[in-house]
């Protein structure tokens, strides 16, 4: 009697992960440059690994939005905002969770800038937070082709 052929389960291969989306724009009166990306987690780290050499898995974001502030010494900040793959543009909560993300990148921008928040600067507080949001979300619902330049490019 023969013994039944055996079957070695074929290889599986790990799916590479989904390339990130991303626009790099900046903001026109304080000359910071904002990087936007919506992936999954690990294609975040690969694209923050150009401005942050030395991140890794734990630098992998968990929930559904992030945003940090990178200053290095003689050159221009970078704003990087997160913002999950699986986002709907059409969904008010995704909104609040873009907003919430362009807040702290506002308040980042603004302390970098010495601009401390009070009744003097709350006007460049609003304006600012209102213009993240507006170009973040020109990028994310009419993915223009272009991916460099400001509002409307």
């Amino acid at each position: 009697m023969t013994e039944p052929a055996t079957t070695e389960p074929a290889p599986t291969e790990t799916p590479k992960p989904k390339r990130a989306e991303q626009w790099e724009f900046k903001v026109p009166i304080y000359g910071v440059c904002v990087l936007l990306v919506r992936s999954n987690p690990e294609s975040y780290v690969r694209v923050l690994k150009r401005y942050v050499p030395d991140a890794n898995k734990k630098d992998e974001p968990c929930g559904v939005g992030r945003s940090i502030y990178l200053v290095s010494q003689g050159k221009a900040p970078v704003a990087v905002i997160w913002i999950a793959d699986h986002a709907k543009t059409y969904d008010p909560w995704w909104l609040n969770v873009l907003a919430h993300e362009c807040w702290h990148t506002t308040y980042n921008i603004c302390k970098d800038l010495g601009m401390k928040p009070c009744a003097e600067t709350e006007e460049a507080y609003a304006y600012l937070h209102g213009w993240l949001i507006q170009a973040c979300v020109w990028r994310l619902v009419r993915k223009p082709t272009r991916k460099r330049g400001t509002v409307g490019t």
